[in-house]
């Protein structure tokens, strides 16, 4: 029975080069078919269809299966030679030395060559000289027969002087008397390794971002079960910084995080563990940490829970910020606080926060019970509501001196109050002013302290005072009057 013959022949046969001319040069080395009646035929184009995504060893394995097909099929030599001048990939046979046989046409769409010109030449003749040893090496592995297809990745200069990230896998056929050859099949990358570049800048840029940024940043895989721990795959430098242990200790041992967590908050963060789980909500708590020193660390913890386009939950990105120094602020101004309201309530005398509107924003019980009204009664009235009406203008005045000419940061004032009974209560009012972080005014404090026993004294010893002068004149009239007497009585005797 007759086979095809797939020996690439040392003589000439015609095909049409690129510009529609005959030459026998290009063709010097195509596959002669032979023909067969008894064989099926072949559709052309089998070996012209594009294998991007295809793994190059596995297009060159296709290509041999092509092959295999065409030699059992009576397709013609010249619809074989079309097939494979026309392949997207880069088709070439080379001898022993590496010296060019063959080139299919796609040299010169990908790389600008012209086959017919570079027949003879070295095949690393452009290869990029940082890249020679490994396609030399490369090979010399598959012609020594250290390697039956070897896969190597090097740079071919294009005739406009740019680089071509090329994939290449050869396969040694020097022993086949129909090839007599190393067969390279190859293909342009670069828009590929491009991509891996732009890729690779882009999570360099990103990784440095994010161990830059002050807080500590995570990657957790989901979860087996809820009674599981996260696998942690990426935690932040910072971390270090915040709990003493190094990233890849929480990488090593997905455990060790929940086992750092204070005892009496782990209930807490597992509950909204389980919420972000079964809702897909945002994860955010605070909660306690014991560090490697034993020191306990606040954190704020926030996460997102990434899906799949079916649902399906993938991995948790969070953020955790340590709020300790904020933690322990608060708890400094909580304490501040609670002095100043043990102090502010349980003053003996009267006090008060005054806005600068002149309304009471605060007052304590005090003041409360000096002018017979109730805290909420107060804080709906201004100081100038229960004021007496003759010391309201001092009043007004001593405000606006404080607030905006004299800039004065406390004044007291001796003033007359309308307690809720109508009684008119003395008091020295002893007003400070408090300004904000920019230094404008905020509002006052305020201090009262009751005169009026002191005021009824004073007016009592006004009194006495008064009486004992009248007396006193009296007694000197009176002795005044006997003696003008005495005096005319002894000139008229």
């Amino acid at each position: 029975m007759a086979r095809f013959d797939l020996s690439f022949r040392r003589k000439s046969i015609l095909c049409q080069n690129s510009s529609g001319r005959e030459s026998c040069a290009s063709a010097k080395y195509l596959p002669r078919l032979s023909e067969d009646k008894d064989e099926t035929r072949v559709a052309e184009g089998c070996l012209s269809k594009p294998d991007e995504g295809r793994d190059i060893s596995e297009v060159t394995k296709s290509y041999s299966k092509d092959v295999q097909a065409v030699r059992r099929s009576p397709v013609s030599e010249s619809s074989f030679r079309s097939l494979v001048q026309n392949a997207r990939d880069l088709i070439a046979l080379v001898d022993a030395d590496g010296n060019v046989l063959y080139l299919s046409r796609s040299f010169e769409t990908t790389l600008g060559y012209d086959p017919q010109e570079n027949l003879g030449k070295s095949v690393f003749a452009y290869i990029h000289s940082d890249d020679a040893s490994v396609a030399t090496s490369a090979f010399s592995d598959v012609v020594e027969r250290r390697a039956t297809d070897r896969i190597v990745e090097f740079r071919l200069r294009h005739t406009d002087g740019s680089w071509r990230h090329i994939e290449a896998v050869s396969t040694n056929l020097i022993s086949d008397p129909e090839v007599g050859g190393v067969v390279i099949n190859a293909r342009d990358v670069t828009g590929r390794k491009e991509a891996e570049n732009r890729l690779r800048r882009a999570e360099k840029r990103y990784r440095t971002l994010v161990e830059r940024v002050p807080a500590i940043v995570y990657i957790q895989e989901s979860r087996a079960s809820h009674s599981s721990p996260y696998i942690v795959t990426y935690l932040s430098p910072q971390v270090e910084q915040v709990l003493g242990y190094p990233p890849e200790r929480f990488v090593r041992d997905s455990g060790l995080w929940d086992r750092l967590i204070y005892p009496e908050d782990l209930g807490g963060v597992m509950a909204e563990d389980k919420v972000t789980d079964e809702t897909g909500d945002p994860f955010s708590i605070e909660y306690r940490m014991v560090a490697r020193d034993g020191e306990i660390v606040w954190v704020h913890d926030e996460a997102v829970l990434i899906r799949n386009q079916e649902g399906s939950p993938l991995y948790r990105q969070g953020v955790i910020t340590d709020m300790t120094d904020r933690k322990r602020a608060e708890e400094a101004l909580a304490e501040s606080e609670e002095r100043f309201r043990g102090a502010f309530e349980d003053a003996p005398t009267g006090a008060a926060l005054i806005g600068l509107d002149n309304r009471y924003l605060r007052v304590n019980r005090a003041l409360c019970e000096m002018l017979g009204y109730s805290g909420e009664e107060m804080l709906r009235k201004s100081s100038f509501e229960i004021t007496y009406s003759e010391d309201v203008r001092k009043s007004k005045d001593r405000t606006r001196r404080m607030v905006g000419e004299d800039d004065s940061s406390s004044s007291d004032l001796e003033k007359r109050y309308v307690r809720k009974d109508g009684s008119v209560l003395w008091a020295i009012s002893d007003v400070s002013l408090v300004r904000d972080a920019q230094g404008r005014p905020s509002h006052f404090i305020s201090h009262f302290q009751d005169l009026t026993a002191r005021k009824q004294a004073e007016e009592a010893l006004r009194e006495s005072e008064e009486l004992h002068r009248r007396r006193v004149a009296c007694r000197y009239s009176t002795r005044a009057r006997w003696s003008v007497l005495s005096t005319w009585r002894v000139w008229a005797g």
